[in-house]
């Protein structure tokens, strides 16, 4: 409304410029967390491949089933490594989903309160106009007696 200045209005941009800000956050972080998720899949099919190849082989060297113990400690140690970023990313998750939460709620106060501050102008407003009205009615009234 063009006759209601809100004076914390800029305190709503930069609350707004805050929200839109966790959002990235939040979505980059899911991204992430997406991708380190897929990664995990694919060291646990090739794990599952390997196991499968390896029950298939009838005969073996020394130094072949230590390299074939070597590539499954390599693939069960990236698993593993795998497993904790996906769980540290799942904490940043959920961390910035909290962040972006409060900036909302944050958000959302300064908005009701907006809200609020244009409902009362227009009820002033509506007063001052019944008010004009009424007093041009009467002086039309007084106006029609004299």
């Amino acid at each position: 409304m063009k006759g209601v200045k809100f004076r914390l209005q800029k305190v709503l941009e930069v609350r707004e410029l805050i929200e839109k800000q966790h959002k990235k956050d939040l979505a980059s972080s899911k991204s992430k967390l997406k991708s380190e998720e897929e990664g995990l899949k694919v060291i646990g099919d090739k794990k599952n491949n390997f196991i499968q190849n390896l029950n298939k082989i009838e005969k073996a060297t020394v130094s072949q089933i230590l390299g074939h113990y070597d590539y499954y400690s390599a693939l069960a140690n990236f698993m593993n490594n795998k497993r904790s970023a996906v769980e540290s990313l799942k904490g940043e998750v959920e961390k910035k989903r909290q962040n972006l939460l409060e900036a909302s709620k944050d958000k959302k106060a300064l908005e009701n309160l907006k809200e609020k501050k244009i409902v009362e102008y227009i009820n002033r407003e509506s007063k001052k106009e019944q008010t004009l009205t009424d007093e041009i009615a009467s002086r039309k009234k007084r106006n029609l007696n004299h």
